[in-house]
């Protein structure tokens, strides 16, 4: 496994039944073959899929086949049995090799459906066993010089025999161990059950089963071991428990480094902001995080297993993907790719990608890993920023140009008045205080402009129930006079909806839209202004409509535009009041937008949810 990815548990023990010494076969009920591991090759000379279908008692030498396929029988009718043969099974150059197999009935096991049979081959084993009939002296060079501690132990665990290999591997010479009980160098949380082990094999000269134990070096330390051993106290040659030892320390330590490591990994995907995605060399999907199922709008990784990568990037943005990635392969990395991407319903979003290339021990590319991190809030605040600084740039043109002027003209107008009054001129020094006031009320609408604005688009809304109709008289009342100077009649219909909304920003853009209308009446000779309200689901959507000059097209979103001042009909205005109007309707969840046509008058449109 390539640093930074993750085997799936599928392939995890996929590796380690691929890597085992042993045989491990699947039988079905009728003992037909249907799976065989690797190792099958290097002991018996088969492919592991040559012997798929056959029956396997065909190849199980002629003395041997009717007792274990007796016993295989029994097995299959007894649901987790666990059975143990030796037999001779033929080589695929015709020779006879002899087999130690443990037989698992998980028949009934949905994941499994057959027997489980692990086996290895002891024809050397069997030939040493013969060997020490006809050699005492063989024997001992055999086991002497064994790389694995070979023991003799008596019924009740006292050590008759033991090699060489105890010094190298428990740090202690023959001699101090011979005599002594084995159990005495066994871990004591390990001491119980291979006590029972030891007297389960004394009883049984069939059982011979698989252990790992740990033991106590003569330094203190703790070694792995794994072992088998076998009852030969009854052997005339022998009269013990035959046990080897295999010193498995390393493999111990370097399983758990892989668990540690394997727990990193998985900290770091389940952990990491960003969807990690792995591929294989044609950019189909092997491995996905959580992070990017949610991500893409997926519930499970399955459903995107198997699938294309690039089928999750958006069709406008595919072929600059597939440019990227053949940058990729010949870079070995790619970073801060931005491209826009699918989620399972078809709706798109922005993500910034990084990808490299996993390589394996010769240095050729076998997979891909990509890294996605969703950028659609922060492109949203980028767009946001630049409309703030827009804003910005036109809130200081505005303060330096509409408020500084009414300044200049109070200020210049104040001195003209200073110098009418040492010079006696009355009448002089009057209108340059009239023009004074004139300034100051320019400012102050100014002033009371921005605030409205500002406080439009504060987020902190004070929802109420809210009736309309009440808010509409309160902007009547304060309207009345300019209405009655231009003439222009006003028609509120009945039964208008009640909202739950800010009143104060409600007010704002009702007073803002009618006084709107009222400004840019023109020379209609009956002027009208109609104010009403539709429902449709959860939202009440109220017009202001007027027969004044209109508005042409390109200009229906600019109105709305903060500081951008229309003069339509030559009248004068500082560009907040639509702006205003946006901004309070926005702040509450709502839409506004504008339908008008030159010559043909204005409606202005809103939506407000409805009050429960």
């Amino acid at each position: 496994m390539n640093d930074g990815e993750r085997a799936e548990p599928d392939t995890y023990f996929r590796l380690l039944i691929d890597n085992t010494l042993d045989m491990i076969t699947v039988l079905d009920v009728e003992g037909l073959v249907v799976y065989n591991s690797p190792a099958v090759k290097t002991y018996l000379g088969y492919e592991p899929g040559e012997l798929n279908g056959r029956f396997a008692f065909e190849l199980i030498h002629p003395d041997d086949r009717e007792t274990l396929l007796a016993s295989y029988s029994d097995g299959v009718r007894s649901p987790s049995a666990v059975q143990h043969w030796e037999y001779r099974f033929q080589h695929k150059n015709g020779s006879w090799r002899f087999i130690e197999s443990m037989g698992t009935n998980l028949l009934d096991n949905p994941d499994v459906r057959g027997v489980v049979v692990t086996s290895r081959d002891i024809t050397d084993r069997k030939r040493i066993e013969e060997a020490l009939k006809r050699s005492e002296e063989y024997f001992r060079v055999v086991m002497e010089n064994t790389m694995d501690i070979i023991m003799i132990i008596d019924a009740s665990a006292s050590i008759t025999y033991i090699n060489r290999s105890s010094k190298s591997i428990l740090g202690y010479n023959p001699e101090e161990m011979l005599g002594r009980n084995a159990l005495d160098f066994v871990h004591p949380e390990d001491a119980s059950a291979a006590a029972e082990t030891v007297a389960a094999a004394a009883k049984d000269p069939g059982f011979s089963p698989l252990r790992e134990v740990r033991a106590i070096h003569k330094d203190g330390s703790i070694c792995h071991l794994e072992g088998i051993g076998k009852n030969f106290l009854d052997h005339p040659a022998v009269e013990g428990i035959v046990l080897s030892f295999r010193d498995i320390s390393d493999r111990k330590r370097a399983e758990g480094e892989l668990r540690e490591s394997e727990e990193l990994y998985r900290t770091l995907v389940t952990t990491s902001p960003d969807g990690i995605t792995v591929t294989d060399m044609n950019a189909d999907i092997i491995f996905v995080s959580p992070q990017l199922v949610k991500m893409h709008g997926f519930e499970h990784a399955e459903e995107m297993l198997g699938t294309s990568a690039l089928d999750l990037i958006a069709p406008e943005d595919r072929e600059r993907a597939t440019g990227e990635l053949a940058q990729m392969m010949r870079s070995g990395y790619a970073r801060n790719v931005e491209l826009t991407l699918l989620r399972k319903d078809g709706s798109h979003f922005q993500a910034d990608l990084s990808a490299a290339l996993i390589r394996d021990a010769a240095g050729e590319p076998r997979r891909m890993v990509s890294y996605t991190r969703d950028i659609s809030e922060r492109k949203k605040m980028d767009a946001e920023l630049r409309e703030r600084n827009e804003e910005l740039e036109a809130f200081a043109h505005t303060i330096s140009h509409d408020l500084l002027s009414p300044v200049a003209v109070v200020e210049g107008y104040a001195k003209a008045a200073l110098e009418a009054d040492a010079e006696g001129r009355p009448e002089a020094e009057r209108e340059c205080l009239e023009a004074i006031a004139r300034g100051a009320r320019r400012m102050s609408d100014l002033i009371n402009s921005l605030l409205q604005y500002a406080q439009a688009g504060h987020m902190d809304i004070r929802e109420s129930d809210v009736d309309p109709e009440e808010v509409l008289l309160e902007v009547l009342i304060d309207l009345k006079d300019e209405a009655l100077r231009r003439g222009v009649g006003i028609e509120v219909a009945t039964g208008l909806p009640r909202i739950a909304v800010d009143a104060v920003k409600l007010r704002q853009v009702l007073s803002n839209l009618i006084s709107n209308a009222l400004k840019h009446m023109g020379d209609n000779p009956r002027p009208e202004v109609a104010i009403g309200a539709t429902v449709d689901g959860p939202f009440a959507t109220f017009c202001v409509r007027d027969n004044g000059i209109g508005i042409p097209p390109e200009l229906h979103e600019r109105v709305f535009e903060p500081f951008k001042h229309f003069s339509l009909a030559g009248t004068q205005g500082l560009g907040i009041g639509l702006s205003t109007v946006r901004r309070a309707v926005t702040a509450w969840g709502g839409k506004v937008w504008v339908r008008s046509r030159p010559g043909e008058g204005a409606a202005f449109f809103f939506t407000a949810p409805l009050a429960e």
